[in-house]
C-alpha cells in the first residue's frame, strides 16, 4: 500500500515538473524579416536596344512620358549578401519614339492586350560582403524570363555600386526575340536583329 502510494506521488511530482518546465520554457525567436527592395517605390529606368540587320540603324526604347502608372514592379531581397527576387515590367508603358511604329512593337509583335508583362525571376546573386561605397563590381547573373507566356533562362551582367544610403543596381542582358515567339521585326522596308539589349536600372535601399 505505501509503495504504491509513493509511486503515485512520484508520478505525480514528475507530471507536475513536466508542466511547469513546459510553462517556463522560453519560446524560439522568431527569425528576422530579411530586407527588401520594392521595386514600385524605388528609383528605377527601363531601355532597349535593337539594331537594323545591317548595323545601320539602332531603334531605342523606354518607359514612355506619357505613362502614368508603375512601369516596373515586384520586390528583390537581401539574404546576408544574396540578392533575389522578382522584377515585373509593364510592357503597355514603352515607347520607341514614333507612334507608328509603337504600334506595330506592341500589338503585331507582343501582342500587349493578351501579355501585358513580361517578367524577370533571378537566381539568387552574391554581393561583395565588404563594398566600399561609390565603389561598383560587375557580377554575373542567371535568371529566368517570361515573355508572351513563354519562360527562358537568361544570363547577364550586373553593375553594382554600394551608396551612402543603399544600392544602385543596373542589370543587362540580351533575348533573342524568336526564343519567345516573337517574330523577327520590321518596319519601312527595315529589319531589324532578333537580338534585343535590355537594360534596367534600380535604386533605392533594403530595408
Amino acid at each position: 500500500m505505501h509503495t504504491t502510494l509513493r509511486t503515485i506521488t512520484t508520478a505525480f511530482l514528475l507530471f507536475q515538473a513536466i508542466l511547469v518546465n513546459a510553462a517556463t520554457k522560453t519560446p524560439a525567436a522568431t527569425p528576422a524579416p530579411m530586407p527588401k527592395l520594392n521595386l514600385e517605390s524605388s528609383t528605377n529606368k527601363v531601355e532597349f536596344l535593337v539594331t537594323g540587320d545591317l548595323g545601320g540603324i539602332s531603334v531605342p526604347g523606354k518607359v514612355s512620358e506619357d505613362y502614368k502608372g508603375k512601369p516596373l514592379t515586384g520586390e528583390l531581397t537581401l539574404n546576408k549578401n544574396q540578392v533575389s527576387g522578382t522584377a515585373i515590367y509593364d510592357l503597355t508603358s514603352l515607347t520607341t519614339g514614333i507612334s507608328l511604329r509603337d504600334n506595330h512593337m506592341k500589338n503585331k509583335y507582343l501582342e500587349v492586350e493578351k501579355y501585358p508583362k513580361a517578367k524577370l525571376t533571378l537566381d539568387p546573386i552574391s554581393l561583395p560582403a565588404d563594398q566600399k561605397v561609390g565603389s561598383t563590381e560587375k557580377i554575373p547573373f542567371k535568371g529566368n524570363m517570361e515573355v508572351k507566356g513563354q519562360t527562358k533562362p537568361v544570363t547577364g551582367t550586373l553593375a553594382a555600386t554600394k551608396t551612402a544610403d543603399g544600392h544602385d543596381l543596373r542589370f543587362t542582358w540580351d533575348l533573342k526575340l524568336t526564343d519567345f515567339g516573337i517574330q523577327t521585326p520590321s518596319f519601312m522596308d527595315v529589319t531589324l536583329t532578333e537580338k534585343v539589349n535590355l537594360d534596367v536600372n534600380v535604386q533605392g535601399k533594403f530595408q
